[in-house]
């Protein structure tokens, strides 16, 4: 799967076309309840194409006493080091179908829509990765943003952000005033019912049904007791798709066309090939644009009281086109007023004051306390979240300005960094930059870069100030360690380290909320996450 051949339909993947439209018919049920969502049967939909699948792992971070030189316990060098647990894993599969809604178009709507299959591989040691919990969150999560969006639409002029941002507020922060723009979030149409669909009185079956899906799809029926979520279609570009330099975008696609092409499926089905934008346009695409419309989509969710507790993966945050049916149309100049990223994957969201074991057991690692107070728990929530957009976004903005020169035959070889310069960190090609909604890219990656800073450049959370100047030198082994690779040296001087150091600033203040986190009292209100909007380096 080529994650930047995802938004390009016709003819791009082998079962194209296909497309399974069931003989059974089944009645449909609308919902009658605000806390219900619109149930779909599956001749509500006709299914295009298979995507792929997405596997997560459930990991909590616990504190343990271990041995820090070597792996006997020893008096002198006990501390407290994060550990990490699997908990259990979870599989997804995605669908792009069509509503067959008539009224869909005629409306100016768009009839594509995402289905996710939502089935557990294994249980979690706490349920975590159970399908039905998974999607049990998504859905509330989605009826909490819609809650919060529209509170935030009507109080537009007050300045309102919804009862949790108006206790914010409250404190001297707030969720502030509404937007014109879309709902930076995806869009949940509803549920699909398979199990009506396959009773239904048609006398197809549920062996038919299912022998028809696996025909036209080219993947295995669906699975039991799965849950199947719709949602409005917005392509799958993610974090991951733009997290290469431009060079390796642009190579990506040109093999893409010469693939399709020489299976014959040329023509209109070719994806376009996106610009070789100059540095400084592609870095304000990801200041302006990425960055700034992330933490805005993130702070809505907080607003709502909700944390999303998934953010270090890059396939957390979609990218996507505002007004248009080409979904990577931003991609293709770097176009900041045509980009609109979307919050996604939002199935292990709990709320800000969850105080269920591993919510304690965290307080325990960074607050040092196993009583957190509700104002403590909802800190550090916040903080998590933050350091995860941190990881992602500051890995994002390294491979995407990565200064990278061509192959041997004068373009930019198609595999990237992999065959052509290593990993952005000297050593290994296989860097992985935190997994895209299909997988992994190569480079510098959200992994790397959180070893870096709980290993060598672990020194660098603590405040520290040039004495001549007091701008903050917050990172600065960090910044030394990657601007001494002629890759990254442009974007850690000029992007993050040009305006008295502010984006390093920036990223600190999103790295090390959690050590800000703990410097709190119980009684302390958390920080808005929309306070940091205000930043400079945003500005």
């Amino acid at each position: 799967f080529a994650p930047l051949a995802s938004a390009w339909a016709p003819g791009s993947f082998p079962n194209q076309g296909a497309g399974l439209r069931p003989s059974t018919t089944s009645v449909r049920t609308w919902s009658s309840s605000s806390d219900s969502v619109e149930r779909f049967s599956l001749s509500d939909l006709v299914f295009d194409r298979y995507i792929g699948e997405v596997t997560y792992s459930v990991v909590a971070t616990y504190g343990k006493d271990v041995a820090s030189s070597s792996g006997d316990l020893r008096s002198g060098v006990v501390g407290r080091t994060p550990q990490l647990e699997s908990q259990g894993r979870s599989s997804t599969r995605l669908f792009q179908a069509s509503r067959t809604d008539p009224g869909i178009r005629s409306r100016g709507g768009d009839p594509r829509c995402l289905v996710k299959e939502v089935a557990a591989s294994t249980a979690g040691r706490r349920g975590l990765g159970d399908a039905a919990a998974l999607a049990s969150r998504e859905l509330a999560a989605s009826k909490a943003l819609e809650a919060e969006w529209e509170v935030r639409q009507t109080r537009e002029q007050a300045g309102g952000g919804g009862l949790f941002g108006l206790a914010l507020a409250a404190f001297g922060g707030g969720g502030g005033g509404g937007s014109s723009r879309p709902k930076p979030f995806s869009v949940l149409l509803g549920e699909l019912d398979f199990e009506a669909a396959a009773a239904a009185p048609s006398g197809a079956g549920e062996a038919a049904v299912f022998r028809e899906w696996s025909e036209a799809l080219g993947t295995a029926a669906p699975r039991p007791n799965a849950t199947w979520l719709v949602y409005e279609w917005d392509g799958l570009n993610t974090l991951a798709t733009f997290a290469v330099p431009t060079k390796a975008r642009v190579a990506s696609v040109r093999a893409l066309r010469q693939r399709l092409e020489a299976q014959g499926r040329g023509g209109l089905f070719l994806p376009p090939v996106p610009e070789s934008a100059p540095f400084d346009k592609v870095a304000q695409f990801l200041v302006k644009g990425v960055v700034s419309q992330s933490l805005e989509a993130v702070s809505l969710l907080h607003e709502a009281g909700l944390a999303h507790r998934g953010l270090g993966n890059m396939g957390s945050l979609g990218l996507t086109a505002l007004d248009s049916q080409d979904k990577s149309t931003p991609f293709e100049g770097c176009e900041v007023g045509l980009l609109l990223v979307k919050l996604q994957a939002l199935g292990f969201s709990t709320p800000l004051t969850d105080s269920s074991a591993d919510r304690q057991a965290s307080a325990l690692l960074w607050l040092g306390t196993d009583k957190p107070t509700p104002l403590q728990l909802a800190s550090l929530s916040l903080a998590e979240d933050l350091h995860g957009l941190g990881l992602a976004l500051l890995a994002t903005m390294l491979n995407a300005l990565a200064e990278v020169p061509d192959g041997p035959d004068g373009e930019y070889p198609a595999d990237g960094l992999s065959s052509a310069t290593g990993g952005l960190l000297g050593g290994s090609p296989g860097g992985s930059p935190g997994g895209g909604l299909l997988g992994g890219l190569p480079g510098l990656g959200v992994r790397d870069l959180e070893r870096l800073l709980d290993g060598p450049y672990k020194g660098d959370a603590a405040p520290q100030y040039d004495p001549a100047t007091g701008q903050s030198l917050r990172l600065g082994k960090l910044e030394e360690f990657l601007a001494s690779d002629p890759r990254t040296e442009r974007a850690c001087r000029q992007v993050l380290g040009g305006r008295a150091r502010a984006g390093w600033d920036f990223f600190a203040s999103l790295l090390y909320a959690r050590e800000e986190a703990a410097k709190g009292g119980k009684d302390q209100p958390p920080r808005p996450t929309r306070g940091l909007l205000d930043h400079p380096f945003l500005d």
